[in-house]
């Protein structure tokens, strides 16, 4: 009598388990950056958290070469952290929200005098969102 419960257990025993065959490769979306959602906007706080600023906006506020500075460094790195100095005339919310208009990247934090952004590179992204 005792093969027969070794015999039924064996037959209600689940298969051993496979790997997952891989999800076939899908066309990254591009992201829009001004419409990033509540967790985007957290996950990309957290990568910008150690992040230096790499561009300061000085007294005269928005200038051809502070923009085309940005620019440079969203194409280079995507997500970057920009320092706001004590000498800007235009209040920091403000600036902020021009600077992400006319470098059309998205507004990801602004924390005291501290500004990051976000653009998706257009060809090869770096990090996914």
């Amino acid at each position: 009598m005792p093969t027969a419960p070794k015999t039924r257990r064996a037959a209600l025993r689940r298969p051993a388990r496979r790997a997952p065959s891989p999800a076939p490769a899908r066309p990254r979306a591009a992201v829009d950056p001004s419409a990033l959602n509540g967790k985007q906007r957290r996950a990309l706080r957290a990568l910008g958290h150690h992040l230096k600023p790499v561009v300061q906006v000085g007294h005269e506020d928005l200038t051809a070469g502070v923009v085309a500075a940005i620019d440079a460094q969203l194409l280079a790195h995507e997500l970057i952290k920009i320092k706001i100095g004590e000498g800007a005339q235009t209040p920091r919310g403000e600036l902020a929200q021009a600077l992400a208009e006319r470098t059309h990247s998205g507004l990801v934090q602004v924390l005291g005098r501290t500004v990051l952004l976000y653009r998706p590179h257009p060809d090869k992204p770096k990090l996914e969102v």
